[in-house]
């Protein structure tokens, strides 16, 4: 009961191949630690804020920008004006 030699002899180039594959593969991933991974720069994240438009000429502005005036947004304080005047 054993392993015949023939079927040793036969498995042989198969072992090489994949110890071949092996050894590559190692060496592929010490040479790329040692290169470093593609530095991809991930894009800032992004703090959205709600938009609103100016009661008097429509421009849409960030509401931190936007002036309050009796419950209506304006993107400057002379259209905050005219508007009063209206």
């Amino acid at each position: 009961m054993g392993i015949h030699i023939s079927t040793a002899r036969a498995s042989m180039p198969l072992l090489r191949i994949l110890l071949l594959a092996i050894v590559l593969w190692i060496a592929f991933r010490l040479i790329r630690r040692i290169i470093g991974p593609a530095k991809t720069e991930r894009p800032k994240q992004v703090d959205y804020e709600d938009m609103v438009t100016c009661a008097h000429c429509g421009v849409h502005l960030p509401r931190s920008q936007a002036i309050t005036e009796s419950g209506k947004t304006f993107c400057n304080e002379q259209h905050a004006r005219a508007h009063e005047r209206q």
